[in-house]
């Protein structure tokens, strides 16, 4: 499934500007089917309710040519962003200590 999405990903990135794929496509994460729902993670709210406002057509269109039974998408938060070990072993100092 794993390479069956980024081919997907792949199809939506040279429909869209690089703008809109970098920023909410290139993230989504596939989660996985169930019946006619296709499940993908989000990073945020935000996230996907501009997906459901902007993109979902051009989405289900694309995720349907490779799974024509998916008559619509199932979105969750899946994405957190790591925490500063987590991102490279280094803590942060803050720019403005005190405030």
């Amino acid at each position: 499934m794993d390479q069956i999405w980024e081919e997907i990903k792949s199809r939506l990135q040279s429909c869209l500007s690089k703008g809109q794929y970098d920023l909410w496509v290139s993230s989504i994460e596939f989660l996985g089917l169930e019946g006619e729902t296709a499940a993908l993670g989000c990073r945020n709210r935000f996230h996907i309710e501009w997906l459901r406002e902007k993109l979902e057509p051009k989405l289900v269109g694309v995720v349907r040519e490779y799974f024509p039974s998916v008559r619509r998408l199932g979105y969750e938060i899946s994405s957190v962003s790591p925490e500063p070990e987590e991102a490279g072993g280094k803590r942060l100092k803050p720019r403005f200590p005190g405030r």
